[in-house]
């Protein structure tokens, strides 16, 4: 789609060409009008206009300096200009000024699309052109990164090839001392490493590209230079990043060392107490010899089926303590993880048939701790999908389907208490189930939410109770959960249609017809 302004003073010319223009099938299939140079600047301020038809005599600014005053604010339009006979002079210099071509007055219909094809096809031929830039600069940058990526993990090199290659690249930076740093992203990895690079231009101070990971590696000359380039992005850009830094390197046989440095560094983002600045020194002293703590995830899973959540919650809490995980190296929480979701599915295939299994969710997922910003998100996720077996598990012993019957019990519970002020964690707690999974649930069943359920059933039971007549509005209201009678008779309006006092009128001349 391609936009199109049309700039002229006299509104009948603009809706003229405008109708002409709209009729016709081109590429211009946004067409904006101006009535004069300050109303149309402010349009190619605001869009971004492919093409721009203009009058050369206006009021106040005319068309040739509307065309200057579009150049200096750096507009990137192009410009075609309507002009009489007596303004031919006018015309070409306008021409002069980058104008692509002029229309005479009255614009003949045959010209005008002649020269719209013209210049259609122009701009098809820098579109294309702009394209395979596009697409070799995009190639570029793959063959860079694949390179960089090749020396800094493949197994298979040497430090001769390495040479080679960074020669052929133009990269100096490596014969001299250096840090490798790997920045963890939470999203717009592409747009971080360009910040990067316009920070860092010189090749011989740093070199950055995206690893296999989707985490961007920057190596840098110095530890300062690397604490800027963080410090700017965190503080300035507003970046949500950890960065893991390795100790220094000196010289290329140092890369791949001071890589896998880096990436050890920043894997320990989910310990948030250590800060987004993270360094290879920092964790290189925490404890690497470790026992996973099977005994306990075994006695946790032996826990699911039984009614006492209070005691899978310390239990878990006992495994996934952090006073006792952030003493360890990573592996030991990888490990952990790792051990807690194999015995979990472990128990799923043993316990729960094959249709529940397939409403489990997070089962992948809760084997990498790395799909969850912090330990203590970890440790809820791992709770809530326990929660959900153990929910389960009661619902089996009862015989009847977990999710219905879930759904059953909350509008069972919620109706028993229809005169209390109820909350979806309430009922949610009241079936077992996770706050944001019952409300998804309670949604897909129900086909309304919590609060319009809710709703609904008070203003169903009050119907019940306004057909009793020795209850008085006040108590009626006060039966399914409204303190104020006069809110009651608002909702129950909006709901109904209808005051209380007019449904129990209505509902006594029926049972009386």
């Amino acid at each position: 789609m391609r936009k199109l302004l049309i700039v002229d003073d006299e509104k009948m010319i603009r809706i003229g060409l405008k109708a002409i223009i709209e009729r016709e099938k081109t590429t211009f299939t946004k067409v904006y009008e101006a009535s004069g140079a300050d109303e149309a600047l402010d349009i190619l301020a605001r869009q971004s206009i492919d093409l721009t038809i203009t009058d050369i005599r206006m009021p106040g600014i005319n068309g040739i300096q509307f065309i200057k005053k579009a150049k200096k604010m750096d507009i990137k339009t192009n410009f075609i200009i309507l002009s009489g006979y007596e303004d031919f002079q006018y015309a070409r210099e306008a021409i002069k000024y980058g104008a692509k071509d002029y229309l005479l007055k009255p614009v003949k219909k045959n010209i005008l699309f002649k020269t719209l094809r013209n210049l259609e096809r122009e701009l098809d031929e820098k579109d294309s052109l702009k394209n395979q830039l596009d697409n070799i600069h995009i190639f570029k940058t793959q063959c860079y990164e694949n390179q960089l990526n090749y020396i800094f993990t493949a197994k298979q090199i040497n430090e001769y090839e390495i040479k080679n290659i960074l020669d052929v690249m133009g990269i100096g930076l490596f014969s001299k001392a250096f840090y490798a740093a790997v920045f963890a992203a939470s999203s717009q990895s592409g747009l971080i490493l360009e910040e990067i690079n316009n920070l860092n231009t010189s090749k011989s101070n740093a070199v950055s590209f995206i690893n296999k990971d989707g985490h961007i590696v920057m190596a840098g000359k110095s530890l300062r230079l690397i604490e800027e380039t963080a410090g700017y992005l965190k503080n300035e850009l507003k970046k949500k990043i950890t960065v893991g830094v390795s100790s220094e390197g000196n010289g290329i046989k140092d890369i791949q060392r001071a890589y896998c440095q880096a990436c050890e560094a920043v894997k320990h983002r989910i310990f948030v107490h250590l800060g987004y600045f993270i360094g290879f020194k920092e964790i290189e002293k925490l404890d690497k010899n470790f026992q996973v703590p099977v005994k306990l995830i075994k006695k946790l899973i032996e826990i699911l089926d039984t009614k006492n959540v209070s005691e899978i919650k310390n239990a878990l809490d006992k495994i996934l303590d952090i006073k006792v995980i952030s003493g360890y190296n990573i592996k030991y929480l990888e490990n952990t993880a790792r051990y807690l979701s194999q015995y979990m599915m472990e128990y799923c295939k043993s316990r729960i048939p094959q249709q529940f299994k397939e409403s489990m969710n997070d089962k992948e997922k809760l084997s990498n701790i790395y799909n969850y910003q912090s330990i203590d998100e970890y440790r809820q996720a791992v709770y809530d999908h326990m929660l959900q077996i153990n929910r389960y598990l009661h619902s089996l012993e009862k015989g009847i389907y977990y999710s219905k019957n879930d759904i059953d019990l909350a509008i069972q519970f919620i109706k028993e208490n229809i005169n209390k002020d109820l909350t979806l964690q309430e009922v949610a707690d009241h079936v077992y189930l996770n706050y944001s999974y019952f409300s998804h649930l309670f949604k897909e069943r129900t086909g309304s939410n919590f609060v319009d359920c809710l709703k609904k059933l008070r203003i169903d039971k009050a119907k019940e109770l306004l057909r009793i007549r020795s209850y008085k509005i006040k108590d009626v209201a006060e039966e399914v959960g409204f303190n104020n009678p006069k809110y009651f008779t608002k909702v129950f309006r909006n709901v109904t249609g209808i005051s209380p006092m007019e449904y129990r009128n209505a509902s006594a001349s029926d049972d009386n017809s």
